[in-house]
């Protein structure tokens, strides 16, 4: 049922290297950007040839991806939306240097559908980017956050870096208030890594350049957590910090890299800092339920599955988390509860893998499987301390919310919050209000949006 999967672009080019950097980029010769955005068009094509399903998210990084010609991203972009499906309200990141981001890139890469910008401060002083090769200044990076705002672009992350030669707590301490006082969602602040052969390795090898101890590097780490906080910064991984609501997504997407990669141990504390981050995100919650059904754990799975339901607030996240008990069950030759749990996913939320895994349940027995009826499904529910539905509190947080936001006449958080409940309830009455006010909100709409699709009225199908 997770045929999701996020898309990294890689824009090799800079223009010029940093002195630290070990990644795959290069300062441009001839026809190479033309050439490469060619190529890079083409390979989209192809490679949504071989993957099926939905982008959750794009990051377009590098390299600097500013440096392309205007219209280069524009043509990127538009190869990327023909040739996936992309999720609604999808998070497109795009890394920008300060002095290569006016405001003609910034209306672009914002028609282009990019919502979240990453810029390279690193450091507000001179000297400081001097020693890092960085050919910005800091009147560069303000202007082009300036530039993000005014066309629309508020989801902005800044990279910081800590730890550098001649760097001070003084330094960090006035770049980091240079930050707070712009409009900056979310900041990374990374501790310097000293690659081999880059030149300012070199330079610290010659004995050319000092770092600060490393006591000096914990001091500046402490300070940074301690002040960002103090601004509404919360860590949630140990370089990233971000205000409520602008915690990057990319974070459940490396989680899945190291899982696919063979490494779902390392993948367990990376999910479980974003569970801390945000306990009613249910994201990384099904990320680490994926997990532990590859590595077969379950206990942890129904653990995880339990957590999920108690905030979970839509049918299709409902039935994932029976979905996923299935697959396990299935896994552990435990076919007649898995059969409950497929059917309790299908009665939430019909989804077209369900029959198939039926089918798989079927081959395994050797025999028809029938769907089972609300009886059955509770009495295996509670043989693993589940509860079949929606969580009661969280519909009756919805319904509250509907109903105070109805009254405050703000008719789009009140249809946010009335959706919700009738996801979970099916409702009729609540439908009827919906599809009420569902053109005050929507008024160029010529006709309204089926939101019975939301359920499946008839599990059977």
């Amino acid at each position: 049922m997770n045929n999701k999967f996020a898309l990294y672009i890689h824009i090799p080019f800079c223009i010029s290297k940093c002195s630290y950097c070990d990644f795959c980029s290069f300062v441009p010769k001839n026809t190479q950007m033309q050439d490469y955005v060619e190529a890079l068009i083409n390979e989209i094509e192809q490679t949504s040839k071989i993957y099926a399903g939905q982008v959750t998210s794009v990051y377009i990084g590098g390299g600097t991806p500013s440096v392309l010609p205007l219209g280069a991203i524009t043509r990127i972009m538009s190869a990327v939306k023909s040739n996936f499906n992309l999720q609604p309200n999808i998070s497109i990141t795009i890394e920008a240097n300060p002095n290569s981001f006016d405001i003609l890139k910034a209306q672009e890469y914002a028609s282009a559908g990019c919502n979240r910008l990453s810029l390279g401060l690193q450091s507000h002083k001179p000297e400081i980017l001097k020693v890092l090769n960085r050919v910005h200044n800091l009147q560069d990076f303000k202007n082009a956050v300036n530039n993000a705002v005014k066309v629309g672009i508020t989801n902005i992350n800044a990279d910081v870096m800590l730890g550098v030669p001649n760097q001070s707590l003084d330094d960090l301490s006035e770049t980091l208030k240079v930050l707070v006082d712009l409009p900056i969602s979310h900041i990374s602040a990374y501790g310097l890594i000293c690659e081999p052969n880059t030149p300012l390795t070199k330079q610290i090898e010659c004995q050319q350049l000092t770092l600060p101890s490393e006591d000096d590097t914990v001091q500046m780490y402490d300070f940074a957590v301690e002040f960002l906080k103090k601004y509404g910064f919360n860590r949630y991984e140990i370089s990233n910090f971000a205000k409520t609501g602008f915690k990057s997504k990319y974070i459940t997407t490396y989680a899945y890299i190291l899982t696919e990669a063979g490494s779902p141990y390392d993948a367990i504390p990376v999910l479980e800092k974003a569970m801390e981050y945000n306990p009613v995100d249910c994201g990384p919650k099904l990320e680490l339920a994926e997990v532990y059904k590859r590595l077969k754990n379950k206990k942890r799975l129904i653990e995880i599955t339990a957590e999920t339901l108690r905030v979970a607030s839509s049918p299709q996240t409902i039935a994932r988390c029976y979905a996923n008990m299935g697959y396990m069950l299935t896994d552990f030759g435990e076919y007649d509860d898995a059969v409950a749990f497929y059917t309790a996913s299908a009665m939430a939320d019909a989804h077209p893998a369900i029959p198939l895994e039926m089918q798989h349940l079927a081959d395994l027995k050797g025999s028809p499987i029938q769907y089972v009826g609300r009886e059955k499904i509770n009495e295996v529910f509670e043989k693993y301390d589940l509860t079949f539905g929606p969580n009661q509190e969280v519909v009756n947080v919805a319904a509250q919310l509907g109903a105070y936001y109805l009254g405050q006449k703000n008719i789009k958080y009140a249809l946010n919050a009335m959706k919700i409940t009738y996801g979970l309830t099916r409702d009729q009455e609540l439908r009827k209000i919906i599809l009420k006010y569902e053109g005050v909100v929507f008024p160029e709409r010529t006709q309204k949006p089926d939101i019975t699709q939301t359920v499946n009225e008839n599990p059977e199908e």
